[in-house]
């Protein structure tokens, strides 16, 4: 079991709406081993100094946040620098306030249910060098909305340029405030964390009357879109996701969306910033289950460049294969694992 870390600072908050914190900070003394141990609910990316600490996704993983609550320790040794350097966080909502939408198994009235939260220490070899505490700045980010059965909406035209970068101006930016704590210990997780472990292309596309695509991937999978992009400013595409078609071809939620009694069902929603280059999206704080994905608002000024499919789980290592004469058996055990 991970060595117990002894605490400082207090937990805070930016609101609901995707919130960015940041904090920057003086780091000169040589340190062997910087760590920055965040408990970020209910789903968090941490950056430091404008790059992501690493690969994982949808983290932490979901527990019984009124028993445990889990904190994931991340290795930024080499990407602090002599000098001023800076740490921001972007907090979702995930399964902590999953107040919203009401759905057949009553996640909407768990009893810790709460805004999304961060409590932070950078340790290096030992020493915390930095807590969180109120001097924590924080913004509303170009995510709109998140919920993890419903979707997300990301407006690209509040992007926020340069906002994790130590020399980024945040004097506009609000004080965090404290805020409760979650009830559950603060537990080291030691599970192998989600990624983005596998790509895919669609197998086929079919356009409907009203402009809108159908995209087929061929397989079922947890996970999410990826689009790349190109047109005007204040353009917005609605992404739908399904395992099913109907039988004039266009996607059917029918089979799970009963299960939610509330909102838009697996929907994205993404604004474009309008950059002359292009622009590449996927969203961050919602996954969905799906095999067919539906784009809509494709007017005559967007080229939507290339669509995928990017499948989403636990990052384990395969230790073993079961592999035999019946190809339904394969198949099932592909599903299995």
């Amino acid at each position: 079991m991970a060595e117990q870390h002894s605490w400082e600072g207090i937990w805070i908050s930016g609101g609901e709406k995707g919130p960015l914190l940041r904090r920057a900070f003086e780091f000169t003394e040589k340190a062997e081993h910087v760590y920055a141990l965040v408990a970020g609910l209910g789903w968090h990316e941490l950056y430091v100094n404008g790059k992501k600490a690493d690969s994982r996704v949808l983290s932490p993983v979901v527990t019984q946040y009124e028993k445990r609550v889990s904190y994931i320790r991340y290795d930024i040794t080499a990407l602090l620098n002599p000098g001023r350097n800076a740490v921001g966080v972007m907090l979702g909502n995930g399964w902590y306030n999953c107040r919203y939408p009401k759905n057949v198994w009553n996640f909407d009235t768990a009893s810790w249910i709460d805004l999304p939260k961060l409590l932070c220490n950078i340790v290096a070899d030992g020493q915390v060098i930095l807590k969180t505490d109120c001097s924590w700045k924080t913004a509303e980010g170009p995510i709109q909305f998140n919920s993890l059965r419903n979707g997300e909406f990301y407006d690209a035209r509040c992007e926020i340029d340069s906002w994790s970068d130590p020399a980024f101006d945040d004097s506009s930016w609000k004080n965090a405030v404290q805020c409760a704590p979650p009830p559950g210990i603060l537990v080291e997780e030691d599970m192998e964390p989600c990624r983005e472990c596998e790509c895919f292309p669609s197998s086929g596309m079919k356009e409907l009357a009203d402009g809108s695509r159908i995209y087929d991937f061929g397989r079922n999978l947890t996970g999410w879109a990826r689009i790349r992009v190109l047109g005007p400013a204040g353009s917005t595409l609605t992404l739908r996701y399904s395992e099913c078609l109907a039988e004039n071809g266009d996607i059917d939620q029918s089979n799970i969306n009963v299960y939610v009694k509330e909102g838009e069902f697996q929907t994205d929603r993404y604004t474009l910033r309008g950059s002359p280059e292009g622009e590449v999206w996927s969203p961050r704080f919602t996954y969905h289950g799906f095999r067919y994905l539906k784009i809509s608002g494709i007017v005559p000024e967007i080229e939507l460049k290339s669509v995928e499919a990017i499948f989403v789980h636990n990052a384990f290592a395969s230790i073993g294969l079961i592999k035999c004469s019946s190809e339904l058996l394969n198949r099932l055990f592909k599903c299995v694992r």
